[in-house]
């Protein structure tokens, strides 16, 4: 798969004839739901609501003096923080023509302001150092230069960033970066008629420094969309996400055991893993064995009438539920959702309830664990204050536990340094560190199995 390659855009190719100009900061036509044939939502330059064309077509706004690319800028002004200031009007400044830059200076011997840095912007040569950074930055600064500056700013389609008509009432929202769009175009108003040549007049300093700066605001909030792990491009394009795969911090093992027979301890051919990780790891496995052995005990297929368990008395009774929850506790999609949810470490130990009912009680005295769906179902010579609401984390791993310990791994362990860095591996599986050792006793109050170490 060949890299994603992204290059400083040439302004050349914002041709005004192939990209039509959005030049009205008003949404709608006077007091109508018309959208205004100039504006941001136009129809006629973005095509209408729900087609094709409203989510690829891109239109661009005329700022009608050059201003930097936010790109480029940015790499500029980190080069030497003076740039920023002279731009901006808040520096003074001298030229250099020896050591080819601007030099500090004061109000008196100075001067400063966007014409002025342009004026010698072709003549800027940064000097090197021992930074890397530094060498990348200024590479970019010499080479791009012929694409620093625009005079049309693209606007994204309009379907990605629509208007929202609320159904009960007259409210119309949309999102935030189009009022961002809306405070740029309202600044270029005031140079709309600069006569050509007179760009780089001194006059206009003031207002091309509110575009170059309403520019950058807009390049920010994009780019901060898009940065970051929680960003669109690596939690959706350079993700190294794996179906059925996860990752973890690896934390010294637990090397010795409750009891010289039990098997609960480090072997040579496993690894710890934690419920969680098990849960995302072998979710359909998972999922097979918690529809198989649990929900269709409660839920019954095709009926909306669900086995829940009254709070007061624990006895069971049928309740109706809504199609959105019979759709969460019934199917693959909605059992991975918990799965899913039981990131949460808050989660995890709370009573599983729904529209006010216990799903399910567990009796644990300590040594012994059963699953009951009305308390009448326990078998005489247990005590009652040993059941309580069944939790997440008892669900999972009752139903999960040895369906995930039957499987088999394969393990990555970073830095990759060799090829043992990748290895086949068991699976020893562990939830909390105070966690013991437990058996399971099926609905007929039999001994099933042997859950080490149990929640």
């Amino acid at each position: 798969m060949q890299p994603t390659k992204i290059a400083l855009m040439d302004p050349r190719k914002l041709v005004p004839g192939i990209f039509k100009e959005v030049t009205s900061t008003d949404s709608f036509e006077g007091m109508t739901k018309n959208f205004n044939p100039d504006g941001l939502f136009s129809i006629e330059i973005f095509g209408r609501v729900g087609t094709e064309k409203r989510d690829t077509t891109e239109a661009i706004i005329p700022t009608y003096l050059p201003v930097f690319s936010p790109v480029y800028f940015d790499t500029l002004v980190k080069l030497k923080s003076i740039y920023s200031g002279i731009l901006k009007g808040a520096v003074y400044a001298v030229w250099d023509p020896v050591e080819k830059d601007f030099i500090k200076s004061n109000i008196l011997d100075g001067e400063t302001g966007f014409a002025f840095f342009m004026s010698h912007f072709g003549e800027i040569d940064p000097k090197l150092n021992e930074s890397s950074r530094r060498k990348q930055r200024i590479g970019l600064v010499k080479d791009k230069r012929d694409f620093a500056l625009f005079n049309h700013i693209i606007v994204p389609p309009a379907g990605l960033r629509d208007v929202e008509f609320s159904p009960t009432s007259d409210k119309v929202t949309e999102p935030e970066i189009n009022e961002l769009y809306r405070k740029l175009m309202f600044k270029t108003r005031a140079v709309q008629n600069v006569p050509r040549g007179e760009e780089n007049n001194s006059l206009y300093d003031n207002v091309r420094w509110g575009i170059q700066n309403s520019l950058n605001t807009i390049d920010d909030y994009i780019f901060n969309m898009l940065d970051g792990k929680g960003g669109f491009i690596q939690r959706k394009i350079s993700t190294r996400g794996v179906v059925g795969g996860v990752r973890n911090i690896i934390t010294a093992r637990k090397v010795s055991r409750s009891r010289l027979w039990d098997d609960d301890g480090v072997g040579p051919n496993s690894s710890d893993i934690g419920l969680f990780q098990g849960l995302m790891n072998f979710q359909y496995v998972c999922v097979h064995a918690i529809m198989e052995n649990f929900i269709k005990t409660v839920f019954t297929i095709g009926s909306s009438n669900v086995k829940l368990i009254n709070p007061k008395t624990l006895n069971y009774s049928y309740e109706e539920l809504s199609p959105e929850i019979i759709d969460k506790w019934t199917t693959v999609e909605g059992i991975i959702k918990l799965f899913v949810g039981f990131k949460n470490s808050k989660l995890r130990n709370k009573p599983i309830t729904i529209k006010g009912h216990y799903l399910a009680l567990v009796y644990d005295d300590g040594k012994e664990v059963g699953v009951l769906f009305d308390i009448d179902d326990l078998p005489p010579g247990r005590d009652k204050k040993f059941v309580r609401p069944m939790t997440y984390v008892e669900l999972f791993y009752i139903y999960c536990a040895r369906t995930i310990m039957e499987q088999n791994i394969q393990q990555t362990r970073y830095p990759i340094i060799g090829i043992g860095s990748i290895y086949p591996s068991e699976i020893n599986l562990k939830t909390t560190t105070n966690a013991t050792k437990r058996v399971l006793y099926n609905e007929y109050w039999e001994p099933s199995d042997t859950l080490l170490p149990y929640p």
